[in-house]
């Protein structure tokens, strides 16, 4: 398995056909690490993520079915 994915989670501004860009979603978001991949009859249901950090988006490109995006963390939780 390995070590769990990290993503990051932006809103985007308004609903519209087609993939969002840099400019139609909310550039603060959230990077979490994925705890839990929800699956049932062989289809994706969800995901349970646990936020890490406060992130901003820098940038945006299409990636086959994958929006991959530069991101620059903004806070992060100081260690224990």
């Amino acid at each position: 398995e390995g070590e769990p994915a990290t993503i990051a989670v932006f809103v985007q501004h308004a609903a519209r056909a087609g993939r969002p860009g840099v400019a139609d979603v909310v550039r603060v978001g959230c990077a979490a690490v994925v705890e839990e991949v929800v699956r049932g009859q062989g289809q994706l249901l969800g995901l349970r993520v646990r936020g890490l950090a406060r992130v901003e988006l820098l940038g945006l490109v299409v990636e086959g079915a994958c929006l991959i995006g530069q991101v620059k963390v903004l806070d992060a939780p100081v260690p224990l």
